[in-house]
């Protein structure tokens, strides 16, 4: 079977993809540019996985939790530590009551759409070979991308990438995101609903792309379905209100539970917790002067928030761990499978040769096929010399008997031979 590989541009990639769609192939596309190197799972044609082999799955998912808000940084520092699969840290997390199923499995799932995305970047300046081998993935929890649909994405974030910044500048960007006068979220799919609830949450644009959780493909296309339809409108001589107060929405570690927290009534909002702040704080209002006291109740809500320094705190912490991880780790051996050769029922009629301890010697050791190991044994050295004396003796005993009568035979037929002639 032929094997896919070259350098990697907008041409091969598709053609390479639209072979391996065709042919529904099982293997790893693997693509190896200045910027690292991507595997790209396949099964039956599909894509079912993506990932980054310079960067650890479970720091990326991590990441995304704990930028989304629904993970503090100690517990993301502890699942990882706890972790070396990804399936461990679901577990960790999600039976642990951390985060929900849905919202693992959404910045799972994320995490590895940007990582296939990535490929724009990387076409024209890499790499790439293609491996058959049986892929098995859990389908209920992989991305299953059909492989022309991704070229055909790859086309459309190119061709909208301008009117995208036009709009919104960029996903980074600080600028103010409000639902429309009059909009409702009715018939919105699952990734515009994402955003549509965020910004209930926040109206700072990065805010609300690290609440969905969505991967940066998902993202801009529902934000521009959103603001095509006059759902949402951007206000870029504001900043988002997060963003003026110069707070994060990180909750600090000690807190109960991060701020995108279901509660009886829903998600809480940043406003919930100021008000709650307020109310809290009204004898205080009513003893200080109004300036001092809202600069108080200010500072005492911004205890319950946590700089977005902790995210870069988290990053080096875990790289941290994963390096020393690695030092401390002890490579498994797997025990070879060794086939034993079936041994033949012993018989009545059969001969057991049995050696003892006695005869190997101290210093004897036996290994089938190997007798020059039997050192100081029977068939040793010395052993040998005494047998070779042996035979010697025997065959001077034989000459000696036999002789006389030979040499008597000879000479009478010597006799007979010459009466004759």
């Amino acid at each position: 079977m032929s094997s896919l590989s070259g350098v990697l541009t907008t041409e091969s990639l598709t053609q390479a993809f639209r072979s391996l769609s065709q042919k529904r192939r099982y293997g790893v596309f693997e693509v190896a540019g200045d910027k690292g190197q991507i595997e790209v799972l396949f099964q039956e044609g599909r894509i079912v996985g993506a990932v980054k082999s310079e960067e650890s799955p479970m720091v990326m998912i991590c990441r995304k939790l704990l930028k989304g808000k629904r993970l503090t940084k100690e517990a993301a520092k502890e699942a990882v530590s706890a972790s070396s699969t990804e399936d461990e840290l679901e577990a960790y997390l999600v039976q642990g009551g951390h985060v929900s199923a849905e919202d693992f499995k959404l910045a799972s799932q994320s995490c590895q759409m940007d990582v296939l995305y990535s490929l724009r970047h990387t076409a024209g300046n890499g790499f790439y070979n293609f491996s058959s081998k049986m892929i098995a993935v859990d389908r209920d929890k992989s991305i299953s991308v059909p492989p022309m649909q991704f070229l055909l994405d790859l086309v459309e974030l190119d061709s909208e990438e301008e009117r995208f910044e036009e709009r919104f500048h960029s996903l980074e960007s600080t600028n103010v995101v409000v639902q429309a006068s009059g909009s409702s979220d009715d018939e919105l799919t699952y990734e515009e609903h994402l955003v549509w609830t965020s910004i209930e949450v926040s109206d700072c644009l990065k805010d609300i792309s690290d609440l969905t959780l969505l991967s940066e493909y998902k993202l801009r296309e529902a934000l521009l379905s959103l603001f095509d339809r006059n759902l949402i409108q951007v206000k870029e001589e504001e900043q988002g209100s997060l963003a003026r107060m110069g707070m994060s929405t990180q909750v600090d570690d000690e807190s109960a539970a991060p701020v995108w927290t279901a509660n009886g009534n829903g998600k809480r909002s940043l406003a919930d917790l100021y008000e709650d702040e307020l109310d809290e704080d009204d004898d205080l209002q009513d003893e200080a002067d109004g300036e001092d006291a809202l600069s108080t109740i200010i500072d005492k809500a911004a205890n319950l928030l946590q700089p977005s320094a902790d995210e870069a705190e988290f990053e080096a912490d875990i790289e941290d761990e994963l390096d020393d991880a690695a030092v401390q780790a002890v490579p498994v051996q797997r025990e070879a499978k060794v086939e034993q050769p079936q041994q033949r029922p012993r018989e009545e009629t059969d001969v057991v040769i049995e050696i003892s301890d006695e005869e190997l010697g101290d210093g004897g050791s036996w290994m089938p096929g190997r007798f020059g190991d039997l050192n100081g044994s029977l068939l040793g050295e010395p052993g040998i010399r005494s047998a070779a004396a042996a035979a010697v003796g025997v065959v001077l005993i034989l000459v000696a008997l036999m002789l006389p009568d030979q040499i008597d035979q000879w000479f009478k037929a010597l006799s007979l031979f010459t009466s004759a002639k």
